[in-house]
C-alpha cells in the first residue's frame, strides 16, 4: 500500500507493546525453567548408576583436583622448558 497523505499508515497490533505480554513472556520462562529442572530431575533419579548429590559432589570435586594438577604439571614442565632453554 502505498503512502499517501489521504491513507496514513495505521500501526498494528504486532507494532504495539502490550504489559500482558510481558507478563506472559515472564510467566512461560518460568514455566520453561521448571519443566528443565524437572526433566534433569527425572534423568538422574531413573540413572542406576547415580549415587546420589554427596557422591556427585565427591566426584565433581575430584575431577577438579585433577584437573588443577594437570594444569601444575603442565605449568612445570613449561617452566622447565623456559629455563633449559635459557641456558
Amino acid at each position: 500500500m502505498a503512502d499517501s497523505p489521504l491513507s496514513p499508515e495505521l500501526p498494528t497490533l504486532q507494532d504495539q507493546e502490550f504489559p500482558e505480554n510481558s507478563l506472559l513472556n515472564q510467566l512461560l520462562d518460568i514455566w520453561i525453567n521448571i519443566l528443565s529442572q524437572s526433566t534433569h530431575t527425572q534423568q538422574l533419579l531413573s540413572d542406576p548408576s547415580w549415587q546420589g548429590s554427596s557422591a556427585e559432589t565427591q566426584r565433581v570435586l575430584e575431577e577438579q583436583a585433577k584437573e588443577r594438577e594437570r594444569q601444575e604439571k603442565l605449568t612445570r614442565l613449561q617452566q622447565e622448558r623456559l629455563e633449559t632453554h635459557e641456558i
